[in-house]
C-alpha cells in the first residue's frame, strides 16, 4: 500500500462523524482532503474549522509501514491537537487498531482489515501483548554498545580471515572465525527482537492478495479525482520479487570498510562522482555539523553507513553520504577548522594539518562502513533502482528522479538542470515546482523524452523506463555548460545566475531541444496566460505534468508557418483545450481500449488516473494533436527527433 492508497481510504470517510480513541474526546467530521493543496479539513463538533498538513498524515503512515506502530504524539512531536486529529483519522480505517503502551495510545497497522471503515477497533489483548513486549526490547537495546561489538567482531574476523587466507594458520584460527560468527548470530537475534516484522507491501490472504481486498467494492468504490502524485512522477515503485531478480539483488550488493584515508585518495583521484547535480537541496551543513562529524570520528563513535553504487569501471557513485564524504574532504584540504566542540575543546579552531600526529592518524584510519551497489548491467537497471528506492536516508527516500540522476549520470543530467533552472522553464512554470527534490528536473525530461521519442510508439510498463531510456539517448551526446552548477547551495541568492549551454562544444541535438522548448513556452503563455498547465476548475495555478507534457510537446513539433497560424486562432485553441477538460467538447480520439470507451472516461481521466499507461498517455496526446491540427488545418509532425533510437519494452 503507498500514501495515495491511504489517502483514497481516508477520502470515503469524508462528512462522517469520526470517533476518538478515548470516548472523552469529541467526535471530529471530516470535511475535507485537498491532495493538491497539501492539506486535509475537519471540524470538531463543537469546535471551529481546522486546516492541517496532509504531511502529517505521511508521517504517521512512514512511521506504521515501517515499524507497524505508532504513538501520534512521538511521531508529530506535540500533543494535544495535534495528536488528536490525525490519530482519530488513522484509528477510523478499516485495518488500524489502537492499543496503549506506557500509558500512551498507539496505532497498530495490521495485514487485513479488522472492522468497518469509520469504526475503532482495540487490538486483541494476545496480540497487544506481543506488540509490547517488542516495544519493550526496541526501547531498552543499547544500539550504541552493538555497534561498538559489530565494530570490534569485524576487525577480529578481519585478521582471523587474513592469517588464513595469506598464511595459511592452523586449525585454530578457523575456529576463531567460527566462535565470532556465532557471536554475530546471536547480536542479530538480538537485535531481531527489538523490531516487528516489517508490513510486506505485497501480503497474501487466503483468497487473493491483500491489494486485490483492499480494492474490491467492499473497500474502494470510487475513483479519485485529484492527480495522482506517484503516477505524475512514476509508477509506484515494484517489490523485488523473489526468486532470480532477489538472487540478483542480494548478489550485487557488499558491504565494505575503507578508512577515511582510502575515501580521500579516491575522491582526490575523481574515483567517488560527488555528483553535485544529485545533491538534495534540503541538507546542506553548517561549520558546526561539520565539525561534529569530525568531532564523532576523533572519539571514535559510530557515523551511519555510507551507500555508493559502483559502475562498471570501477568508481563509486554516491547515492546517500554526500555531505559526510565533502566534509571528509574538506577538513582534510583545510577547507575549515573545528567550531562550537562539545568533547574535544583542546582542538577547538584547529585545522587537520595542525592537528597533533595522534588525532590526524585516528582520523585517516578511522573505518567507514558503506554498501556497494554494483551497476554493471544495463538489463537489470530495474533491480538496481528497486535496491535504491528501499535505501531509507535518515527517513527521507530517494525521489525517482534523485535515482535516475544517480544511475543515469552524464550529459543527460547536466542539460536537464540546465533547462529546469533557466528563466524560460521557471517563468513557464511559474516559479512554483519545488527543486529539492528534483521535481522541476523531472518536468523538463517528461517532456524532453516525448520530443525525443514521440509519444506514438510508447510501449512500457513503467513510465519510469521511458525518462530512462531518454536520459541514456542523451548521454551519448556531448555538453558544455557556461559554468559549473554549484556544489553548495548555501551560496545561491536572488543574484545567482544558472550555466547556460555553449554552442562551441554542445552536440546540436541539445540546442535544438533547448530551442523547442523555448518556442514551446512561448506558445503556450500567449495562448494559455496564467492558465497554462493547469486543470479547468483550479481558484489558483496548480500544475498537472501531464497536461505540461502535451502542451510542450505538440506546441515544440510544430514549425514556423504553424506556430503562426496558432497565434492568430490561440482562443481556439484556448476554448478548446478547456472544452476537453469539462466535456463540452467530443473527444477528438477514441480510446485504445474499449472498456475505457464503455466507462465513459473522459480527458480529465487521462491526465490525472494512471497516468503512465499507454492506453492514458494516447488519449490525452490524440486529443490535444487533434483539436491544434483541426485549429491550424495542418498535421503536425510528432515522429519524435530520435524515434529510431526508442525501443519499447513490450
Amino acid at each position: 500500500m503507498s500514501f495515495e492508497d491511504i489517502l483514497n481510504d481516508i477520502k470515503k470517510m469524508i462528512g462522517q462523524d469520526l470517533f476518538a480513541i478515548n470516548p472523552k474526546t469529541e467526535p471530529i467530521n471530516l470535511l475535507e482532503v485537498d491532495v493538491a493543496a497539501g492539506r486535509y479539513v475537519v471540524k470538531p463538533l463543537n469546535g471551529r474549522v481546522v486546516k492541517r498538513s496532509l504531511s502529517e498524515l505521511e508521517k504517521i503512515w512512514e512511521k506504521l509501514i515501517v515499524e507497524r506502530a505508532a504513538n501520534v504524539e512521538l511521531v508529530l512531536e506535540g500533543a494535544g491537537s495535534s495528536r488528536h486529529h490525525p490519530e482519530t483519522i488513522f484509528a477510523n480505517l478499516p485495518y488500524i487498531d489502537h492499543f496503549k503502551f506506557n500509558n500512551k495510545k498507539h496505532l497498530y497497522l495490521q495485514l487485513l482489515p479488522t472492522h468497518e471503515i469509520g469504526t475503532t477497533h482495540k487490538l486483541d489483548n494476545s496480540e497487544a501483548r506481543k506488540v509490547r513486549s517488542v516495544l519493550e526490547s526496541s526501547s531498552s537495546f543499547d544500539r550504541v554498545a552493538f555497534a561498538e561489538e559489530l565494530g570490534l567482531l569485524s576487525v577480529r574476523m578481519h585478521q582471523a580471515l587474513q592469517e588464513v587466507f595469506v598464511k595459511y594458520p592452523g586449525e585454530g584460527q578457523v575456529q576463531n572465525v567460527l566462535e565470532s560468527l556465532e557471536r554475530l548470530d546471536k547480536l542479530k537475534e538480538a537485535l531481531q527482537r527489538t523490531y516487528i516484522s516489517p508490513y510486506p507491501s505485497n501480503s497474501k490472504t487466503n483468497d487473493g492478495s491483500f491489494e486485490k481486498l483492499l480494492n474490491s467494492p467492499e473497500y474502494k468504490g470510487y475513483e479519485d479525482g485529484e492527480e495522482d502524485k506517484n503516477d505524475e512522477i512514476v509508477v509506484e515503485a515494484q517489490d523485488i520479487k523473489k526468486g532470480k531478480k532477489f538472487e540478483l539483488a542480494s548478489a550485487r550488493i557488499r558491504d565494505v570498510n575503507p578508512t577515511v584515508s582510502l575515501l580521500f585518495d579516491r575522491l582526490t583521484h575523481k574515483e567517488i562522482i560527488l555528483q553535485p547535480d544529485f545533491q538534495r537541496r534540503d541538507r546542506i551543513w553548517s561549520r558546526q555539523d561539520k565539525s561534529a562529524l569530525v568531532e564523532s570520528i576523533l572519539i571514535g563513535l559510530p557515523i551511519p553507513s555510507l551507500y555508493f553504487a559502483e559502475k562498471s569501471e570501477g568508481d563509486w557513485l554516491v547515492v546517500d553520504g554526500l555531505q559526510r564524504l565533502t566534509t571528509l574532504k574538506d577538513f582534510m584540504e583545510g577547507e575549515f577548522s573545528l567550531s562550537k566542540l562539545e568533547i574535544l575543546e583542546d582542538i577547538e579552531g584547529f585545522q587537520f594539518k595542525s592537528l597533533p600526529r595522534h588525532y590526524q592518524r585516528k582520523f585517516r584510519e578511522y573505518p567507514m562502513h558503506s554498501h556497494i551497489i554494483s551497476m554493471d548491467h544495463d538489463e537489470d537497471d530495474e533491480v538496481v533502482k528497486e535496491l535504491f528506492q528501499r535505501i531509507n536516508t535518515h527517513g527521507v527516500r530517494l525521489s525517482y528522479q534523485e535515482i535516475r540522476c544517480s544511475l543515469y549520470a552524464g550529459s543527460s543530467v547536466h542539460f536537464i538542470r540546465c533547462i529546469a533552472e533557466s528563466e524560460m522553464f521557471t517563468r513557464t512554470t511559474f516559479n512554483s515546482i519545488n527543486p529539492s527534490r528534483m521535481r522541476d528536473m523531472e518536468f523538463v525530461l517528461g517532456a524532453v523524452s516525448f520530443i525525443l521519442f514521440g509519444y506514438e510508439n510508447y510501449s512500457e510498463n513503467k513510465f519510469d523506463s521511458f525518462l530512462g531510456k531518454a536520459m541514456k539517448v542523451l548521454n551519448k551526446y556531448q555538453v558544455k555548460l557556461s559554468g559549473s552548477f554549484p556544489t553548495s547551495y548555501e551560496a545561491i541568492d536572488e543574484n545567482y545566475n544558472p550555466p547556460h549551454l555553449l554552442d562551441d562544444g554542445t552536440d546540436a541535438i541539445f540546442m535544438e531541444i533547448q530551442q523547442r522548448l523555448k518556442q514551446a513556452f512561448d506558445l503556450a503563455e500567449f495562448i494559455f496566460e496564467n492558465r497554462r498547465y493547469t486543470k479547468v476548475g483550479k481558484n489558483k495555478p496548480i500544475l498537472n505534468k501531464p497536461l505540461f507534457e502535451i502542451i510542450v510537446t505538440v506546441f515544440a513539433s510544430m514549425n514556423d508557418f504553424q506556430l503562426k497560424i496558432a497565434q492568430d486562432n490561440a482562443a481556439l485553441i484556448r476554448d478548446g483545450l478547456i472544452g476537453l477538460m469539462n466535456n463540452t467538447v467530443a473527444s477528438y480520439v477514441d480510446w485504445e481500449s474499449e472498456a475505457y470507451n464503455v466507462d465513459g472516461r473522459d480527458f480529465i481521466y487521462s491526465i490525472s488516473q494512471s497516468t503512465g499507461k499507454r492506453v492514458t498517455i494516447q488519449y490525452r496526446f490524440g486529443n490535444f494533436r487533434s483539436l491544434v491540427e483541426k485549429v491550424i488545418g495542418q498535421e503536425i509532425n510528432m515522429k519524435g527527433i530520435r524515434s529510431n533510437d526508442y525501443k519499447p519494452s513490450s
